[in-house]
């Protein structure tokens, strides 16, 4: 249906705001300035560089279709001298009246006119000059079509007070509307805590050292046995030249040990970057070379296909029995929450992988606003699927240790097996699941029933609109995100 809003007579020799008055300007002349301003709310909007911004005049009372080329780089005028000179111009064969963006009437009836597009009127009276917008079909409604002419005339009025602002520059927003979206919105600030993730965890330990954390086939690791472990790789790491921000390769199968290393890095000091066992010899060979990481923690299975270099190698299997006679106290290490948790590398799709720098306490601030929203607790399973190349892994593995969750750690086998996934998340009475929209798609045509009351957290891929609908019918709790990496 479409919505159009009207605006009530204003003062006489004002066009378009009651704010910023402007002589009043002849019809054809008004009309040059609407058409204007409306290829410029339309450019703004859609980013097109060539729009038809139809006219209808007092006079003619014929559709005239203006082919009008915009770029953020115009000047007004410059805009306001083209629609000019178009209009000035007669009508070409080639100007298809049904093919237009919007349309421009001057004193036309609101009510009347075609729904497929949108239609500006402007009709004066006694005392002053009336303005109507409609969009025709699921185009507009009621609330958007009056924020839109209230977009128009602020712009409009900027372009009128100072013509020569190059179009991109002109404002949209009253000063009330950029307050409530720019500062108001975005007034978001909350406490949390400035401390380094291998603490939370560790402080978790403290308070349920006998509670599963976590967990990989049929092996398991409590919070405090987690812990000492840890604490032993850092008192090695230590010991092999690894303190405050020296980043460390991590280059190991999904297991125990990926988590011993991850938290023996950082309770060192160090940062961890992720080295993904499957990528090929040439991205590893450029991630180690990039990050001049002095140390790989890797296992023995492992150890010869990873690149030569001057790096010294932690085997977390064949060199634990050493490793296993070290202090289970953590290591005297001064941790900063500014400091370097990892470095993920990006995709390359643009150009060269890119290291990512994250400190602590914005992967702490992120963890503390998705165990509000979503939302975890103590009693939850979380399965994790994601390689640590990913940034969403820090969200499946550090999430749940900070909140005395359990973590269970599928196979890299399982994660790509929709029947092994779905029988892994009944075995372990799975709670949360964060995955692409590949896998959940993959899972639900595998015939899994869904587990009621599961969050279903989606990200890393645009979620399609049919799949969200069968995850929702299939009683899960679906959350869609996004960003990991940019938001932390």
């Amino acid at each position: 249906m479409a919505a159009y809003v009207t605006f009530a007579p204003v003062e006489p020799k004002t066009i378009v705001s009651d704010r910023v008055a402007h002589p009043a300007a002849r019809p054809d002349e008004l009309g040059c300035q609407l058409v204007a301003a409306m290829s410029v709310l339309l450019h703004r909007y859609t980013d097109r560089s060539q729009l038809v911004v139809g006219y209808v005049s007092a006079a003619e009372d014929e559709l005239r279709p203006l082919p009008i080329q915009v770029t953020g780089d115009t000047a007004f005028t410059e805009l306001l001298e083209r629609v000019r000179t178009g209009l000035a111009q007669p009508r070409g064969p080639d100007h298809d009246a049904r093919h237009t963006d919007a349309v421009v009437a001057i004193t036309r009836d609101p009510a009347q006119g075609p729904l497929h597009e949108w239609w500006l009127f402007a009709r004066r009276g006694a005392n002053g000059l009336d303005l109507a917008l409609r969009g025709g079909g699921a185009a507009g409604n009621a609330d958007s079509t009056r924020s839109l002419v209230v977009q128009l005339r602020t712009l409009l009025s900027a372009a009128l007070a100072d013509p020569d602002t190059p179009i991109a520059a002109l404002p949209m927003l009253t000063e009330r509307e950029r307050r409530r979206l720019v500062i108001e919105f975005n007034d978001c600030a909350a406490p949390y805590p400035r401390a380094c993730v291998h603490e939370l965890i560790a402080q978790q330990a403290g308070r349920t050292p006998e509670a599963i954390a976590v967990q990989y086939e049929d092996e398991r690791l409590t919070y405090a046995e987690l812990e000492e472990r840890a604490n032993q790789l850092a008192h090695h790491l230590v010991d092999l030249g690894v303190g405050a921000e020296v980043l460390v390769g991590i280059c190991t199968t999904r297991s125990l040990e990926m988590i011993v290393g991850l938290l023996g890095v950082l309770k060192a000091g160090g940062a961890y970057v992720p080295i993904d066992p499957a990528y090929p010899a040439d991205r590893q060979a450029y991630m180690l070379t990039d990050s001049k990481a002095p140390v790989i923690l890797t296992q023995e299975g492992l150890r010869d296909s990873l690149p030569a270099g001057a790096a010294q190698i932690v085997c977390l299997d064949s060199d634990w029995p050493a490793i296993a006679q070290l202090p289970t106290d953590p290591p005297a290490v001064v941790s900063d929450p500014e400091q370097l948790v990892y470095v993920i590398y990006t995709s390359g799709s643009t150009g060269r992988p890119k290291g990512v720098q994250i400190p602590h306490h914005a992967l702490v601030n992120l963890l503390t606003s998705m165990r509000q929203k979503p939302g975890l607790a103590a009693q939850d399973v979380v399965v994790a699927v994601t390689t640590l190349s990913f940034d969403i892994a820090g969200l499946e593995l550090y999430l749940p240790l900070t909140t005395g969750a359990r973590v269970v750690v599928a196979p890299a086998e399982v994660t790509e097996d929709p029947q092994a996934l779905s029988a892994l998340l009944e075995r372990t009475q799975a709670t949360v699941l964060q995955a692409t929209p590949t896998t959940w798609r993959m899972l639900v045509d595998s015939g899994w029933p869904g587990r009621p009351g599961m969050k279903a957290l989606c990200g890393g891929e645009a979620l399609p609109v049919a799949l969200a609908d069968r995850l929702v019918a299939a009683g899960l709790e679906l959350w869609n995100m996004y960003g990991p990496t940019e938001t932390t």
